[in-house]
């Protein structure tokens, strides 16, 4: 048996037998991890708040033979204000199953650990994120596991084409010039305008939630573009992702 100190953000959880829970975690120091919480269902003085959803935490993991149990838990950041909206909480449950979905388990991505801390103190904040941010988020954790789309050169073939990107492929990989195109039954056009929108989301400065500069009708665009290679590469349509689109197009 090994013990060790790691700091971690709660994924979530699954309820085991009669007392226990599963509690998923991504450490800035293993990646992400699945851990046992014994008593945590039975007691609620153990552990209090700090196995709930967007915890920020400090844990003392025992791991024996390959399996991964909680010790001691601090509580660092709630990061509560992610409950005070449903905007917030969809888009905070929405990196998160993304998270969980992508990330290997037990493969150290500390930029991927403080893309997603950075995320929920920006939907901690004072002002609730719109479509862009939440969209470039979920790209951004799509790059950081390895499965970020390609913007700037075909995809089939390297090139940057000359006239431009013709479409945009989930399973190529991202945008393939007019040659490689017509040999993708699944390939969708791609306008000059959606590829700009795509590679500001890409590039969006994600600390600044409230000043994008990218119009919600642009995003719009591209949402079925971005949704689909998500899909792919998740190989299911993601879970949040209906409640998500439903509640940012009452705005």
């Amino acid at each position: 048996m090994s013990d060790e100190v790691v700091n971690a953000i709660v994924l979530g959880g699954v309820d085991l037998g009669e007392a226990d829970r599963l509690v998923h975690l991504l450490t800035r120091e293993r990646g992400r991890i699945a851990a046992r919480a014994r008593g945590a269902r039975k007691s609620r003085k153990r552990y209090g708040g700090r196995l709930d959803r967007y915890a920020l935490i400090r844990a003392r993991l025992r791991v024996r033979k390959g399996r991964s149990a909680l010790g001691e838990v601090d509580l660092l950041r709630p990061f509560l204000g992610v409950r005070e909206d449903l905007v917030r909480t969809a888009m905070a449950d929405h990196l998160l199953e993304l998270v969980r979905t992508v990330a290997r388990e037990d493969e150290p991505l500390p930029e991927l650990f403080g893309l997603l801390l950075r995320s929920l103190a920006a939907l901690d904040g004072d002002s609730t994120p719109g479509e862009a941010w939440v969209r470039a988020a979920s790209m951004r954790v799509m790059e950081l596991t390895g499965v970020g789309a390609s913007l700037d050169r075909c995809c089939a073939c390297g090139r940057t084409p000359d006239r431009g990107p013709a479409g945009f492929s989930a399973a190529a990989g991202g945008v393939l010039c007019a040659e490689h195109a017509g040999e993708d039954p699944a390939v969708r056009r791609l306008a000059a305008r959606d590829l700009a929108t795509l590679q500001r989301l890409a590039a969006l400065d994600l600390a600044e939630p409230g000043r994008t500069g990218i119009a919600d009708r642009d995003v719009r665009r591209v949402r079925g573009l971005l949704e689909r290679f998500v899909e792919y590469h998740l190989e299911r349509r993601a879970r949040t992702g209906p409640f998500l689109d439903a509640l940012l197009d009452e705005d």
